[in-house]
């Protein structure tokens, strides 16, 4: 149990990285008897299929539901209500695939790339609230 969530009371719903499978995924689980809280979407686009079907259902982000992406975005503080995401520090794992590609052209071994875990940043944003009650 982290942060007071239980593994069971996680629901997950697949999509393919574009609006639309985020759309269709938010739909789902925002159509349960037990409407989930909390989304976090995979990317951002997915995040930007999140608000508009919770939109669409007439919810309010984030006092119905939370949204939150993996990936940020210059553009996520545009959205009514800012979209909150998850950056990647994108210029250190540039570095490190372009690090152990060069070592594989040069025959030698590639660094430990599972080694390479540069933090990420949450940046909170009004899309992200309190659980309602």
């Amino acid at each position: 149990m982290t942060a007071g969530v239980s593994p069971r009371a996680v629901l997950v719903e697949e999509g393919d990285f574009r609006e639309g499978s985020g759309h269709q995924a938010a739909k789902e689980l925002l159509s349960r008897r037990s409407r989930p809280t909390a989304i976090v979407a995979a990317d951002g686009l997915m995040g930007v299929g999140v608000l508009k079907a919770a939109r669409e259902l007439g919810l309010r982000v984030p006092f119905d539901v939370s949204v939150v992406c993996f990936d940020d975005a210059p553009w996520f503080d545009l959205f009514d209500p800012p979209l909150t995401a998850i950056a990647q520090p994108v210029q250190a794992l540039a570095e490190a695939a372009v690090q152990s590609f060069l070592a594989l052209v040069a025959g030698i071994a590639p660094p430990d790339l599972a080694a390479c875990r540069p933090p990420c940043t949450l940046l909170r944003r009004a899309s992200c609230g309190l659980a309602p009650l």
